[in-house]
């Protein structure tokens, strides 16, 4: 006889375990909030919610991106008005310093002042033009010249020597690299079959021969404003100084003498007169001519060489060398020749001055060491400093935007290399290009241009886009040392103001279009990431009205499952009862 009473048990035991399997999932899912908690649940599912949540998340880290980057725009838009608001008031006070009949020349020396207040403040302003610790006032670049490749070729690059990159990569010998105050361009003595003033993009492109004449043609300088260059040339037989437009037209002949007439040569920071050499009166001194070769003034008259002018960027002085002592000292005289200060004072000879941004120091090179070093000395000729430690020979100090550091070139290590040393830190000198070959800087190759960002848009990495901050110094503007001391002087005030409002006017509309198109792409992010969400959400999100009922079903059976193995227990029992009494 077979007695089977486990059917009942092993159906309640099978009941059991899956209404308990399915309520422990629906537990999860309401306790989590999500229908896929482990691969097991839904394979493929899983797969497509997970590359979901990537773009998601992609989606949310780039809205942040984009949103830090708005308010980044914002800023420099809010330092563009700053300016725009100042250049607007130095514009109305160089207005009323133009009206002859009415003012004297001390109202003239009050509207001086309050000018260059002004331009001292904008360049605060610009100094502190940052976000989150990052400058904002374009990038520090250093253009040069190599012979790294063979020739002799323009490089630039940043002020920390990384990411040198060749804007010429052309026969011959390229020279001499003179960024413009904007930063856009670099002008450079080219020889193919002689010398010629070439400018290029300074973010590369086509070399434009602004001179293309069979005479050599040297030593460029660029006015205040960035559309001429001046420059020294042969062509009328002597060397005589040439001003010209950047595209190569509107020549004029500044000094048109037959003594020689040499460089360097100094635009006033206003662009109305141009302070430089000449042999005419049987040595060489300072003299100054207005840029349209007008009103030649002698500015220095002794029997030792005067030679070297260098124009304070506020206008107002011009330091030069001179013989005059019995060696080459560093001077400083007043803008119409007056006040004459010796501000080196050394038996040493002081060669190469150069202006700090300020226009409160120079930097000169001196071998009074014993060797070559460069030398900061305040203009009234106190507060002399050594600021290098040099053991080779040095040339060429030049000073960075923002006056904290200077840098020079130097054979110390038996190569010509660029170096530079931050004034006051202590650190030594940093060696910028550490190449094979000749490395050389000017005076003026340490210079704003503009800075490239690239901002990280989507949640891939071919969404981005590239942003260009430009440059907002009084020097680039064209700002830095407007003077209002004649008539004639205030008009040009005038012209150099409505370029610079009409360059911040530019530039504000463009920060205003990229701040509309990041907007946009906001607004599309978050569309995105609205409708991926809700894509996702159906397929890896519990539905909790659903799961609610479901998880009360399987708790309803799994509770009547319970009842069943309790019954079939009893039932189990009789029947052994049953059994047991039938065997007595």
């Amino acid at each position: 006889m077979v007695i089977n009473t486990d059917i009942a048990s092993m159906t309640g035991r099978n009941a059991l375990r899956a209404a308990d399997l399915d309520f422990r999932a629906r537990m999860q899912r309401l306790s989590s909030g999500l229908r896929i908690n482990r691969g097991a649940d839904d394979p493929s599912g899983l797969a497509i919610s997970e590359g979901m949540r990537a773009q998601i998340r992609g989606l949310d880290a780039s809205i942040h991106n984009l949103q830090d980057t708005f308010n980044m725009l914002q800023t420099v838009d809010g330092a563009a008005a700053e300016l725009q608001d100042m250049t607007q008031r130095m514009r109305d006070l160089s207005v009323r310093a133009a009206n002859e009949a009415t003012l004297t020349a001390r109202d003239r020396s009050i509207i001086q002042n309050e000018i260059q207040s002004l331009a001292s403040a904008m360049r605060q302003v610009a100094l502190d033009l940052k976000f989150n610790g990052k400058d904002l006032n374009g990038e520090q670049k250093i253009a040069f010249q190599s012979e790294r490749t063979g020739d002799s070729d323009i490089f630039i690059m940043n002020a920390n020597g990384n990411a040198p990159v060749n804007l010429t990569n052309m026969p011959g010998n390229q020279r001499n690299a003179v960024p413009s105050p904007d930063g856009s361009l670099i002008a450079f003595d080219s020889f193919q079959a002689n010398w010629e003033i070439t400018v290029i993009p300074a973010q590369g492109g086509a070399p434009i021969n602004v001179t293309n004449h069979p005479q050599e043609d040297i030593w460029k300088n660029w006015s205040p404003d960035g559309e001429r260059l001046l420059f020294r040339s042969f062509r009328d037989g002597n060397y005589e100084l040439y001003a010209v437009d950047r595209d190569g037209s509107n020549l004029v002949n500044l000094t048109n003498n037959p003594a020689t007439d040499t460089v360097p040569a100094a635009w006033s920071p206003d662009g109305t007169r141009i302070a430089f050499v000449s042999q005419r009166d049987g040595n060489q001194e300072l003299y100054v001519v207005d840029s349209d070769g007008a009103n030649l003034t002698n500015l220095t008259r002794h029997p030792g060489e005067d030679f070297w002018p260098e124009w304070s960027p506020d206008g107002s002085k011009i330091a030069f060398l001179s013989t005059r002592s019995g060696n080459y000292e560093l001077y400083v005289i007043n803008e119409d020749g007056s006040g004459l200060v010796n501000v080196s004072n050394s038996a040493a000879a002081d060669m190469q001055p150069a202006w700090s941004p300020d226009s409160t120091r120079l930097a000169f090179t001196s071998p009074r060491s014993g060797f070559w070093n460069v030398y900061v000395v305040n203009a009234d000729g106190s507060g002399l400093e050594m600021v290098t430690d040099n053991t080779g020979l040095l040339l060429y100090p030049f000073w960075s935007p923002d006056g904290e550091s200077i840098g020079y070139t130097s054979l110390r290590t038996g190569d010509w290399e660029i170096y530079s040393i931050d004034i006051g830190s202590g650190q030594p000198a940093l060696n910028l290009t550490n190449s094979p070959g000749y490395d050389f800087a000017l005076t003026n190759g340490w210079h704003l241009g503009t800075l490239e960002l690239s901002v990280q848009a989507g949640p891939d990495s071919s969404r981005h886009f590239e942003l260009e901050l430009r440059p907002l110094s009084p020097r680039s503007l064209g700002v830095a040392g407007l003077r209002v001391g004649t008539a004639k002087q205030a008009g040009r005030a005038i012209e150099l103001c409505d370029h610079a409002l009409n360059a911040l006017g530019d530039y504000r509309a463009q920060i205003g279009i990229m701040s509309r198109r990041i907007g946009h792409i906001i607004d599309d992010n978050m569309a995105a990431r609205m409708n991926v969400g809700a894509a996702r959400s159906r397929i890896a999100d519990a539905d909790m009205a659903s799961e609610s009922a479901a998880y009360a079903r399987a708790a309803i059976v799994r509770r009547s499952a319970e009842g069943m193995i309790a019954n079939e227990q009893s039932l189990r029992r009789a029947a052994f009862d049953l059994l047991f009494e039938s065997l007595k």
